[in-house]
């Protein structure tokens, strides 16, 4: 593997997400929805969300443990992984965010992403359970990805995620110092060794993976997914210990590890971009303000799209 440095970082725009009331941030994880970024902040037990065009604070919602974040298909909700309660939370976020409904599961899962519009995929960093899962939007599980053909532990500690195409799933192990790339199939595509940490990862939607280097504090690129090559890395920020990583059309958000409050947005070169199609919004929950939250949805009832 060979590193080399990457020109096409050409702004860089931090930003601090302390509240008045906070004294430090845990912010475990970003994504990225339309006109907002929503960034999960752990030690607070807070999820805000701020505009993208000036990065005001539009709102937050309390949750017990919030940990991993993603936005949901053709939806106007988000889910928030609460691994200490072994459960998805579900969030509506047309107008002020409100809590729509949680879900049970029988692990307890940190990262998460949407797969596609029926499933989530989403990592267990569990010593004795440590795995990546595929779920529907009940928490059922569909199938479980934890050993490679030889028969041993694939995974120690999945804590980042990111999809593409509906056909890979990138997962970075800490543990293992691994980053991973399996195929719809459940077949791994390549392995990218580390001699440090990995953090957070995302995938631009030309296919460019960008991977938090923790210990080393930049991020590295590989080129293009089906290969799993490292080509460059962005090295001229300013970081301590990426944490979480997100990806917009021409953007990427950064979040760093505790105590620190800071968002970086750095403006990428990606001219193999595409368009992005802004698709109608078909609502996950519908509610009304008379309804109490706790009687939504049943624990049983999947979330109708």
């Amino acid at each position: 593997m060979t590193h080399s440095s990457d020109s096409n970082c050409e702004n860089i725009s931090p930003l601090g997400v302390l509240l008045p009331d906070e004294r430090s941030c845990l912010l475990t994880d970003i994504c990225i929805e339309r006109e907002y970024f929503f960034v999960v902040d752990n030690v607070n037990r807070r999820v805000k969300r701020y505009r993208k065009d000036d990065n005001c604070l539009q709102d937050y919602i309390f949750l017990e443990d919030p940990c991993g974040i993603c936005k949901l298909f053709l939806s106007s909700h988000i889910v928030v992984t609460e691994p200490c309660n072994k459960q998805l939370t579900y969030v509506s976020v047309e107008g002020n965010m409100i809590l729509s409904s949680r879900r049970k599961t029988n692990k307890k899962y940190s990262a998460i992403r949407c797969l596609d519009e029926t499933r989530l995929v989403v990592g267990c960093c569990e010593l004795a359970d440590a795995s990546v899962d595929i779920l529907d939007y009940t928490g059922k599980v569909h199938r479980t990805i934890n050993s490679n053909e030889k028969e041993y532990p694939l995974f120690v500690t999945p804590a980042c995620l990111a999809c593409f195409n509906e056909e890979y799933v990138v997962i970075s192990d800490s543990g293992t110092r691994n980053v991973t790339c399996i195929n719809k199939n459940d077949k791994v595509e390549w392995i990218i060794k580390l001699k440090c940490s990995p953090s957070g990862v995302c995938v631009s939607k030309s296919g460019i993976v960008y991977i938090c280097l923790y210990n080393e504090n930049k991020i590295v690129t590989v080129d293009n997914i089906h290969n799993g090559n490292i080509a460059g890395s962005i090295d001229d920020i300013r970081l301590k210990n990426p944490l979480s990583i997100s990806h917009s059309t021409g953007s990427l958000f950064i979040t760093e590890e505790m105590p620190s409050d800071r968002i970086f947005q750095i403006q990428i070169d990606d001219p193999f971009e595409g368009r992005v199609v802004d698709l109608s919004n078909i609502h996950l929950i519908t509610t009304t303000d008379h309804q109490q939250i706790s009687s939504l949805i049943s624990e049983e009832e999947e979330p109708q799209l």
